[in-house]
């Protein structure tokens, strides 16, 4: 029988009713979108609710049937919230063909069901050309200083910046040789490492990590603060991910850009286009703490290719939107900058709908004491305070002469205007033609990234727009975006909750079991509960502590301590990782560190050799539910008592058995845990092991 973990991360206000009755749960989106038309064939599929579903829904919730090859059939799963049901073919779909999926009535984690939800969705005739991705290259640490090769890098003012190290990452460097690299504010390299292509958007992140994008293989990575890589992103349903974002959601999961790229007829929509031109259409998709996929927002269901400005259609290659920078509003929706649209969209992250189009042709907002407007924009970020910075690269901005510049905007997003309240010009000017990069620091300045601007790479500047910092680099270097963080940025009083780290075991014999604790730690400023934790993959041969009362709630400053054990079966080498899932307050700027990764090396059993077959006994149940426990024997003659220890291996329970075939111990006291049953007889002893599940 299979067993299905289901962990809920937020607290789910379930409607009260008949458990029989449809409730208001119904779905918020789907993927693909509904009508959808030239999908990869490669797609899942994914229909996403308002309210937590039952583990019910895995058994046949969704019927996917093509036009051309009947139902289809494939695996279902759920998300970590238990909200968005997801159905994954045993193989892919066929070009051209109409595909119906079909949800039943779905029962929800508590009262009530679903809807039922019926949408259709039409493969593309074409598949999309082949793209080499998710593949992993090695990086080489290099030594500081290093030979040569590294980028040149002269401090050219440093007057009173704000402390903490630069980073950024080279691209399209003269050498060919791509690092990711920290700079401190005298120009010393802190750190610099050699990767074999050149990597964009590195920075640090608020819950103590660091990330990067593979810009030729299209694969993010994810490292601790010892920059070992602990985990990776890449595209799903076919799509490979974009070079240019990578961002923690507020709930902690995984959102990226990807690209979706359509052989399209363009003779069908302009005169003179390529009847086979192969169409970039940016894709949103958000992953959960397991890598599963709920939410997926591809452009050409709601842009059109006519929305680019001074975009050549008639191409063979046409990126007509070029999304560039993600960000989260404070309603939580995502607001996206589309370069080659000279746009910034506001998307619901529910629905999917567009809420409202800022520049571009398609303009909704009116601008107010900017006499430029923005052209080419990257890197748009919401602020504490409300406003909008962005970098105006001004690819088009009409005018005798280009420049570039920093800008922040104050929405109202009521009446549809757009204040600009500051920007910041280089003196003299500098114009980037692409790439580029904003950044509020806490004190007040502006970090300013200066993308393919020919020799400055970085300035800061304070409120008042008079430059403190600027870093320049040799000719030829750029970087796509430029930050700076400090150390309280990574390891703040704001990080959350912090788990020991990775688990190492050692070696442990087979059939014997060895366990570790956990310490997690509340460093944030707010209570942080402890939802659930469950194991990524390996639930045999590594288990938690099944005791341990959830939630947990734990307080600023305090910490838990939560028990994993390691129980090996055969002899190899184990690798796992628990997720934690967590409850963070609303509004607040914790951040989680999910993760704890487990390692064990098991062992020919070199413990207790094997009994006797005399001595043999089976226990039933195991693992034990009820509240007794059935201990078998083959001979009992020679047995004179029974013990059970607990992990500790402390004695709880003894009984004189002499006699005995069969013996029922009460175990209705017990708390959850691992137990060692121990049979004494003359010939010596025999002992196993077993599982009390509450």
């Amino acid at each position: 029988m299979r067993t299905f973990l289901c962990v809920v991360v937020v607290i789910c206000l379930l409607p009260l009713g008949s458990a029989h009755a449809v409730t208001g749960a119904h779905a918020l989106r789907s993927y693909p979108h509904r009508n959808a038309v030239k999908v990869n064939v490669q797609t899942s599929i994914g229909i996403s609710y308002n309210e937590a579903l039952d583990t019910s829904a895995l058994d046949g919730g969704i019927v996917v049937s093509g036009s051309k090859n009947g139902v289809y059939s494939g695996s279902l799963t759920l998300s970590v919230d238990c909200k968005t049901l997801i159905f994954k073919p045993s193989h892919t779909f066929l070009p051209g063909e109409t595909v119906s999926v079909s949800a039943r009535s779905l029962h929800l984690s508590g009262d009530g069901f679903t809807s039922p939800e019926a949408f259709t969705f039409t493969t593309a005739t074409k598949a999309p050309p082949e793209q080499i991705y998710n593949s992993e290259i090695p990086e080489q640490p290099l030594s500081i200083p290093d030979t040569g090769t590294l980028p040149k890098i002269t401090v050219t003012k440093n007057l009173k910046p704000y402390p903490g190290q630069i980073y950024f990452a080279n691209i399209f460097d003269p050498s060919g040789i791509g690092y990711r690299i920290r700079v401190n504010t005298d120009g010393t390299i802190a750190f610099a490492k050699r990767t074999p292509y050149f990597a964009t958007d590195y920075k640090a992140n608020p819950n103590g990590t660091y990330s990067w994008v593979n810009s030729w293989l299209h694969h993010v990575y994810i490292a601790d603060t010892s920059d070992k890589i602990i985990d990776s992103v890449t595209g799903a349903n076919g799509f490979p991910v974009d070079i240019h974002e990578f961002r923690y959601t507020p709930e902690g999961n995984f959102m990226i850009i990807a690209d979706d790229v359509v052989d399209t007829d363009m003779s069908q929509v302009i005169p003179g286009g390529n009847k086979s031109a192969l169409v970039t259409f940016p894709v949103i998709q958000e992953f959960d703490k397991k890598h599963n996929l709920i939410f997926q927002w591809d452009s050409k269901d709601y842009f059109s290719i006519l929305d680019g400005t001074d975009i050549l259609l008639t191409a063979a290659n046409i990126d007509f939107c070029h999304m560039n920078s993600l960000e989260f509003d404070t309603d939580s929706n995502i607001v996206a900058s589309c370069r080659n649209m000279d746009e910034v969209t506001k998307i619901d992250r529910h629905t999917g709908q567009i809420i409202w189009r800022m520049g571009g042709y398609n303009n909704s907002f009116t601008f107010l004491k900017d006499i430029y407007g923005f052209t080419g924009q990257h890197h748009f970020r919401r602020l504490p305070n409300g406003n909008f910075t962005g970098f105006d690269d001004g690819n088009f901005r009409p005018g005798p002469s280009q420049f570039s510049r920093a800008i922040e905007y104050k929405l109202d997003e009521d009446n549809l205007t757009a204040t600009e309240v500051w920007e910041f010009r280089h003196n003299p000017d500098r114009f980037a033609s692409g790439m580029g990069s904003v950044q509020r620091l806490p004190n007040g300045s502006t970090g300013i990234g200066w993308g393919f601007a020919d020799t400055v790479g970085y300035t800061e500047v304070d409120s008042l727009g008079n430059t403190q910092f600027e870093l320049n680099f040799g000719p030829g270097t750029h970087s796509y975006r430029v930050y700076k963080f400090d150390a309280n940025y990574i390891t703040s009083g704001l990080v959350g909750i912090i788990s020991s780290g990775d688990l190492d075991f050692g070696s442990v014999s087979v059939g014997d079991t060895i366990w570790h604790t956990v310490q997690i730690k509340n460093t944030g400023l707010s209570n942080i509960s402890v939802k659930n934790s469950y194991l990524l993959s390996d639930t045999v041969n590594f288990s938690i502590d099944p005791s341990t009362q959830f939630p947990i709630v734990i307080k600023p400053g305090a910490s838990a301590e939560i028990l994993v054990y390691f129980h090996p079966q055969s002899v190899q080498t184990y690798n796992d990782s628990i997720i934690w899932s967590t409850e963070i307050p609303q509004g607040s700027d914790v951040w989680v560190k999910d993760r704890s990764y487990l390692k064990g090396q098991a062992t020919k059993q070199l413990g207790v050799t094997a009994s006797p077959a005399d001595n043999a006994f089976t226990i039933s149940p195991n693992p034990a539910d009820g509240n007794s426990i059935l201990i078998s024997t083959t001979v009992s003659a020679q047995i004179h008592s029974l013990s059970i220890y607990d992990m500790l291996g402390k004695e709880i329970y003894r009984k004189e058995i002499s006699g005995l075939l069969q013996i029922q111990i009460p175990i209705q006291d017990l708390p959850g845990g691992i137990y060692y049953v121990k049979l004494n007889s003359k010939n010596g002893t025999s002992i196993q092991r077993f599982s009390r599940v509450r």
